[in-house]
């Protein structure tokens, strides 16, 4: 397999187009402005990005990135007559795996946490972690969509798995692996809200979850918004969950960050930005806000803001916006 390009994927299309091929995908673009990226493109690869102090999460957050998925992995298979080894047909295929994960996690390991290959898509194994993975690929024993599609995974204290066990709720499907620039929102309120009640999911793996946790920690409501459902504030997916509960968490705080791996197929995972809000709402930015370089053009009072790069915390006195450079990991 070699990584694809837009000129293949064309050809494939149009004559050579086989089994799990993925019409119209893009490449990434030659020369890129700053971006983190999580896996390049070639199998077998994991990583993971954490901003280096743990963030408040239980008492509620409100967190926008967005990203973008390229380069799919190759497939060709030459098919020829099994008696006379004679060249009958070729067949392509050019499907990327396996996804990325936006992860809340209080591993002992801290920002060195780093989970397998494949399937587990960079945080199966940490344990004590949420993930809301952003799935390209169906595995078996993971679930029943074999499209591009969002769910949030958990064991609670125990290490993650990114499969059915760890499934919180039913997963819904998205475009994530189309190569184009995406945006998701995913906030979490530390009380039950009535009016996303309509894009409930759960599972039984859920119920373990659903009580009160004492000390004013009661139910809270997770959801995750994609594209046009954040400017409308029509989330994919709602899931009531109490995070208390979720995660082990003395101080009320976990590191938060990405992760993200390849396994037989591959394909680029890469963020492009990313604004972090200690309390929600906070006011949502829109694609055009972002202007993928070295700084965005979104700001606000209580807004955090991680960006790719080198540095340590610094002010920007001109948006009194908190700047942070993440700790990446290789």
């Amino acid at each position: 397999m070699n990584t694809n390009q837009e000129s293949q994927n064309e050809v494939t299309d149009k004559q050579l187009a086989g089994f799990l091929h993925r019409r119209g995908t893009l490449s990434a673009p030659k020369s890129c402005a700053t971006r983190i990226r999580l896996t390049p493109s070639g199998p077998s690869k994991v990583g993971a990005v954490y901003f280096v102090d743990p963030a408040p999460v239980s008492k509620g957050f409100d967190t926008v990135f967005t990203y973008q998925v390229t380069d799919h992995s190759n497939q060709c298979t030459v098919n020829k007559d099994q008696y006379f080894s004679l060249f009958q047909s070729r067949t392509c295929s050019v499907h990327g795996a396996d996804g990325f994960a936006f992860i809340i996690q209080n591993s002992i390991n801290g920002t060195r946490s780093m989970g397998g290959v494949g399937g587990q898509m960079g945080f199966g194994g940490i344990e004590n972690s949420l993930a809301i993975a952003f799935d390209t690929w169906q595995n078996p024993g993971q679930d029943t969509l074999n499209v591009d599609h969002i769910s949030v995974q958990s064991r609670g204290t125990l290490p993650n798995d990114g499969l059915e066990a760890g499934l919180l709720g039913v997963p819904r499907p998205h475009p994530i692996a189309d190569g184009k620039v995406h945006m998701a929102r995913i906030t979490y309120y530390s009380e039950l809200r009535p009016e996303y009640f309509d894009q409930l999911v759960a599972s039984p793996s859920l119920l373990q979850f659903l009580k009160d946790n004492g000390e004013q920690k009661g139910i809270g409501t997770l959801l995750v918004y994609v594209d046009d459902g954040i400017a409308s504030d029509t989330p994919l997916l709602a899931l009531p969950i109490n995070l208390s509960l979720v995660l082990h968490m003395p101080i009320d705080k976990a590191f938060v960050g990405f992760t993200a791996s390849t396994g037989r197929f591959y394909e680029k995972h890469d963020i492009l930005s990313w604004l972090w809000c200690n309390q929600p709402p906070c006011d949502p930015p829109t694609l055009k806000d972002f202007d993928f370089h070295q700084s965005s053009k979104y700001s606000a009072a209580q807004l955090q803001r991680f960006e790719p790069g080198a540095g340590t915390p610094s002010v920007a006195p001109s948006s009194h916006v908190i700047q942070y450079s993440p700790h990446l990991l290789e």
